[in-house]
Order: structure tokens, then sequence, then C-alpha cells
């Protein structure tokens, strides 16, 4: 067997033995670092985890603006520099943040635990370097202390001639309240949010294989609750597996559709009488009719007078859509679907006939707005 080198290693009065291949350095060299503690002594230490973050596959929506702007502040300047992307993910903010790391060019420590003395620890690094944490939000608690340790470093209490840049990315933008709308911790805030027509575009034209479904998967992206990378990046791969129209499996794909929003007006027949369509559009026909009250004095009918109320609803699927024995909000099982009026029946919870009608049927939800034409 055979037995290593020991050697001394000296601090002070006190002698450890180490490994003879250990070397002492004067500073971090330019690499990527994650951070690590020693469970028995509660040393934190860091270990080499990459030369530069490195993508292999090709990065779409870079926000090259943006990262040359906070690239033009760090070269200005000489103090301590905050920056904070948020959003859900897979829209982009950690591979930006990764990319203006790489550009940078200075030591990166990837942070993940809030570890016991971390504030010394960084204070005593002799370099300009980078703090980068992610999901900064779920590995850093605000309300205790080594938050506000950290907070005590951003704001140079702890003196060093070496620059920090704190890199942080979150995906809800719940932090501490001390960190926003302070530029002199966190400069730099930007919200990740739907993707650019253009991505999608650039997407299909690189990834699509049958390119006659394109604007089937537009119009999907496009009714959706929000757009990722990831969202389309499955679409795509579902429609080139499957050589299909994203119709045939979007029920049940695993994404959020938006909201539909619908203005409505409503009335309740009275029990025992039968509620129709023909019925409700009668009622409303009457609207601005003349009657006279019990003292013979005209009055004009209002929808007040007849029973009859508007209201907002949202549904997650289009109104159109939905079948017999689907609820409507609260209001009631449908048992007659929206006719060429956009009239709904229902039946409510006492038994009675109610009808719906929807004043902007057509309504779909949109993130871009017309935007996307292909």
């Amino acid at each position: 067997m055979n037995t290593p080198n020991i050697v001394w290693l000296k601090n002070g009065r006190i002698l450890k033995q180490v490994e003879d291949t250990v070397i002492t350095i004067e500073s971090l060299d330019k690499k990527i670092y994650m951070m690590g503690i020693n469970e028995m002594t509660h040393e934190i230490y860091l270990e080499e985890f990459a030369d530069s973050f490195h993508f292999d596959f090709k990065v779409y929506g870079v926000e090259s603006r943006l990262i040359n702007h906070i690239m033009k502040t760090y070269e200005n300047t000489s103090s301590n520099l905050g920056i904070l992307f948020n959003g859900v993910k897979g829209t982009g903010k950690t591979i930006t943040a990764k990319i203006l790391a790489n550009k940078m060019n200075l030591p990166v420590i990837l942070i993940n635990n809030p570890y016991p003395g971390l504030a010394d620890f960084i204070a005593k690094i002799n370099c300009p370097c980078i703090l980068f944490f992610d999901e900064f939000e779920k590995n850093f608690n605000t309300e205790k202390k080594h938050d506000l340790d950290l907070l005590s470093v951003m704001d140079g209490v702890y003196n060093s001639p070496y620059r920090r840049v704190f890199l942080l990315t979150t995906n809800k933008l719940w932090i501490n309240e001390n960190l926003i709308g302070r530029p002199s911790r966190i400069r730099y805030h930007k919200s990740f949010g739907n993707l650019q027509v253009e991505i999608i575009k650039e997407y299909l034209d690189d990834n699509l294989l049958y390119k006659e479904y394109a604007d089937d998967i537009i119009t999907f992206i496009d009714s959706l609750a929000i757009s990722t990378i990831d969202i389309l990046k499955s679409v795509v791969e579902e429609v080139n597996i499957h050589g299909c129209s994203v119709n045939s499996f979007k029920n049940f794909l695993n994404v959020e559709q938006a909201k539909h929003s619908y203005f409505i007006k409503v009335h309740r027949f009275e029990e025992g009488e039968k509620g129709s369509p023909e019925a409700f559009i009668e009622l409303l026909n009457k609207v601005g009719t003349k009657e006279k009250d019990d003292d013979g004095k005209e009055y004009t009918l209002d929808e007040d007078d007849l029973d009859i109320y508007s209201r907002r609803i949202n549904t997650p699927v289009a109104i159109d859509l939905m079948l017999v024995g689907e609820d409507l909000g609260g209001y009631g099982t449908i048992t007659a679907p929206a006719n060429k009026d956009g009239i709904i029946m229902l039946e409510t919870e006492y038994g009675s006939d109610m009808a719906v009608k929807v004043l902007n049927l057509e309504n779909k939800p949109s993130l871009y707005r017309g935007g996307l034409v292909y």
C-alpha cells in the first residue's frame, strides 16, 4: 500500500498534517467554484466546478443589451454591484446570469446554502469575484440573521479592497425588502417573462420538422398563461415525434392555459317556470320598453326590473367549448351549451333554470394580442 507523503502546515502555533500535494495560491483563478462546508470542522471551502459556464445548446433570446449595459457600469465604477434576475423557471434568467458571469471574466462562487460564517468567509476572499446565488429565495430565509450578515457585506461594512458582484436569481420576487428599491445594494433588477415573438419564430425555424404545424403551435403558445423556452421545446418535440398538430395533444399537455374572461348577462327563472333561450331573448327585448305602474304612471323597463344582471366570469377553457354537465363558474351546471346567440342554459343548485348570455363569445386570451404572425 502506498503511503502518501505528509508535510506539516503551520498556522501560528498550530500544525496540521496535510499531503504534499497541497499548494498555496495567492488568489483565486478565474474559474467557477462550488461552496461547501466540512461537517466535522464546520469550515467553509471552495471546490473547483468548471472553467466557465458551458452551453451545449443554442441559447435563444440572449439579453445582449442588458448584459452590455451591466458590463459598462462595472467597468466604470469601483464599488460592489448587485444584480437580481427574477421570473419563473424557463424564462431565461439563470442562463442570462451565467452568460453575464462568463463575460465578466472573474472567479465565480456558487452559493447554495447559508453556511454559518458565510459573511466572514466572503469578506476574506482576497480578489474581485462574483457571488452567484441561484434561486436565492429558496435557500436564504429573509428573517434569519445570516441574511442580515449578507446585507452587511453588500453594504461594505466588512472593509475589503476587493469588489464583489452579487448575482441573484429568484423564481418569485420574495426577498428581503431591504434589497428592493436600494440601488446601492441591488443596482439592477430585471423580471423575465414571456418569450419574445422573434424568439418563438427563430426556435421554430431551427427545430420544427413539420413546418406546416407552425401556425398551430403559435396559436397554442399564444393561448397559455405564460410562455417559456421549456414549454416551447416540449411542444415542438411532441410535434416532431408524433408528426401531428398540437391540437391532438394540447388537452393533456402539462401546461397552464390562460383564463378566458367573459362579460355575461344572467337571469334565473322562477321556480316551476321553464326557462329557454327564446324566453331569455324575449326578456332582453323588453329592456327599454314602456310599462305602467299600479298608479298608471309610465316608466321604462331596465334590466333590474327584469332580474337581469351583468357579471364578469373567468373560465379555464373557452366557454363555447364547454359541454353539458360542466359547471359554469359556480352559477350552475350546463344543460344546453352556447347556441348561435351566445346563450347557455344552466340548472342551478336550487333546481331552477338559469339563462346566461355571453356578450363576448369570441373572446380568446392572448399573450401577444395578435403579435404572433408567422
